[in-house]
């Protein structure tokens, strides 16, 4: 906002928090410009499951292998800042080694130089920031305990 005048002159809604200004003993110029941005992401985690038994079938069996994909979906506006993904291993079950991936990359099962590892019984994928309206994919497998 612009204001200008002689003194004593009452200018609406150039004062503070948007009130009104009076111009002082010895007139008055000045200028106000400036935009607030505010960003705001939010996260979406969606899991889901495909089971392969040693037979050709999707049987959950002793032997057979669940294989695990989880989506994360960043909404909004801004980004998610560091995101990390954390699953538990399902008990009854083992982490097949060497299956961890983001976004269709081989990761290492190794707390190392990259993203992901497996460590007390959970996978961790670190996916750092992730701009809205995308998303991220990790995908492990187990197998199931006799």
């Amino acid at each position: 906002m612009t204001a200008t005048g002689a003194p004593g002159t009452t200018v609406a809604g150039a004062g503070q928090g948007g009130g009104a200004a009076v111009v002082g003993t010895t007139g008055a110029s000045g200028s106000t410009a400036g935009a607030v941005t505010a960003s705001v992401a939010g996260v979406t985690l969606v899991k889901s499951a495909t089971i392969t038994d040693p037979f050709g079938g999707t049987r959950p069996v002793p032997g057979a292998t669940v294989s695990f994909q989880i989506v994360a979906t960043v909404s909004g506006s801004g980004s998610a800042a560091g995101l990390v993904i954390n699953d538990p291993v399902p008990a009854g079950t083992t982490y097949r080694t060497g299956t961890l991936r983001l976004d269709g990359a081989s990761l290492t099962d190794a707390a190392d130089g990259d993203p992901g590892s497996f460590a007390a019984g959970a996978i961790t994928v670190a996916a750092g920031n992730v701009p809205a309206n995308s998303t991220r994919t990790v995908t492990f497998d187990v197998t199931i305990n006799p």
